[in-house]
């Protein structure tokens, strides 16, 4: 685990006065050990951004967006919605709204029932997921 600037910087102030120095010491030490047992890191995109369950990413060789509903840990990765996904070839993108899902509509030349069916699937998605 990385330091924390905060506690490199109560460091730095320990260096001042030989009798304060080691009590700084440890007590940087100490909440370093609490981090370490109760904090973990989360997992990043290929841009180095955290995500967080709730998030839409896509992978990096796909253009299909996805909620992230699950973030499973390992001893030595991380796996998202267990799909075998390993966060670092994911990106964050803007989840869809109402009006892209209308633009996109509008955009279709020829309307079938399937055409509306997955609109209308689209938009009640959207509703359960409180988007609306």
């Amino acid at each position: 685990m990385t330091s924390l600037e905060s506690i490199e910087r109560l460091r730095e102030w320990s260096r001042l006065g030989p009798m304060v120095c080691k009590d700084l010491l440890d007590i940087a030490d100490e909440i370093e050990r609490e981090i370490a047992e109760k904090y973990m890191e989360l997992p990043v995109d290929a841009d180095g951004v955290p995500i967080r369950i709730g998030d839409t990413v896509r992978e990096l060789d796909d253009c299909v967006p996805m909620k992230v509903m699950s973030l499973t840990f390992y001893e030595d990765c991380v796996d998202v919605n267990a799909y075998g996904m390993n966060p670092n070839l994911l990106l964050h993108v803007k989840p869809r709204t109402v009006e892209d899902v209308l633009r996109d509509f509008l955009d279709v030349k020829v309307y079938t029932s399937k055409t509306y069916e997955r609109y209308a699937d689209e938009l009640r998605e959207l509703i359960k997921e409180g988007e609306l």
